[in-house]
């Protein structure tokens, strides 16, 4: 089916073609158009903050339900306790967050500023990130499918430009409808909801347990690449910012540059790039943050050269000054 919208109605659209019913969220921009989505379709239940939504939609997915929860910028310090738990309890637990202009309430600009949070930590969750429109359902529905897998929390990650840009895209049921619905609990008659352990070896075997889980995820990780095959520099994007990038290589090909991009799709576990050439020394990661993408980057290739382009604020990378200093670079 084909369906034209902005990006926050493709999400809410493969959402429920997910079997989604039920969506907690508390409004506030830039995320409303998609609880309004889910509005009109009597999906919506207001809650009194994003806290109690988090804890609305965990408790629907240890019922078995599938669920989502929708966060934006600083708003995601209020559902990493939930998280957690969800976590401890190895149900899946969805979340949809659209990077804004931080730190503080900031603006409803893009930004991919929250990379390293949700990343962080001995357990993080699965974290894909779309980079076009295109994408949106089918990678929303990977993502789905993993979490429920594996057992565990899945980020969806995406910045506000994408989240707000309008286009056309197919949205297929038989496509979106993930093949393992295993919401709830793995064992059929457990009725004790509980994270804590007070036996100390009981906590370090399961500690390991959710380690190696996340040992076998790092197998799912992905990455598009893009004229690499003969390539000595890479950028390195996602979201927007791959938009970009494309551009970017597309003009330093035509004036005779050996340059190429990667675009991770996974974001945490991030995905190694063994097919890229040794004859790749130097990789120019391009972000709207800090250079978070860039000390990831720093830390899995040591021995490239990693020169990173940041933008703040919300501002979106600029196409020709891109060209020209990374033509600089190479020339």
């Amino acid at each position: 089916m084909r369906f034209y919208g902005k990006g926050a109605e493709i999400v809410g659209e493969s959402m429920r073609r997910l079997g989604v019913h039920t969506v907690f969220g508390f409004p506030h921009p830039p995320v409303s158009e998609l609880y309004e989505f889910f509005a009109r379709n009597g999906s919506f239940r207001p809650a009194l903050s994003l806290q109690e939504a988090a804890y609305g939609c965990l408790g629907l997915e240890i019922g078995g339900e599938r669920s989502f929860v929708v966060t934006s910028g600083t708003a995601i310090f209020e559902v990493m306790e939930a998280l957690s738990y969800a976590t401890a309890f190895e149900v899946p637990f969805a979340l949809i967050h659209v990077g804004t202009a931080i730190p503080g309430f900031g603006n409803p600009y893009p930004y991919q500023g929250e990379l390293d949070l949700l990343a962080a930590g001995d357990f993080p969750p699965l974290v894909v990130a779309p980079g076009t429109l295109e994408e949106i359902p089918l990678l929303l529905s990977r993502m789905r499918g993993l979490a429920e897998a594996y057992r565990m929390p899945a980020v969806f990650y995406l910045d506000s430009a994408l989240f707000h840009m309008t286009g056309e895209v197919e949205v297929n049921e038989e496509e979106n409808v993930s093949r393992y619905h295993t919401a709830g609990f793995r064992e059929e008659k457990r009725r004790v909801v509980t994270s804590v352990r007070l036996d100390v070896k009981g906590m370090e075997k399961t500690a390991l347990l959710l380690l190696e889980k996340r040992k076998m995820l790092a197998q799912e990780a992905q990455a598009d690449f893009y004229l690499t095959e003969d390539a000595q520099a890479v950028l390195v994007a996602y979201g927007a910012c791959a938009l970009i990038g494309r551009k970017v290589v597309d003009r330093l090909r035509a004036a005779g540059s050996k340059i190429g991009m990667v675009r991770p799709l996974t974001l945490s576990p991030f995905p190694d790039m063994r097919g890229l050439r040794r004859a790749v020394k130097r990789m120019f990661p391009i972000e709207m943050s800090t250079g978070q993408l860039a000390k990831q980057l720093s830390c899995l290739h040591p021995t490239r050269e990693i020169i990173p382009f940041s933008t703040y604020g919300g501002l979106l990378p600029e196409e020709d000054l891109l060209v020209r200093q990374i033509g600089e670079v190479l020339s």
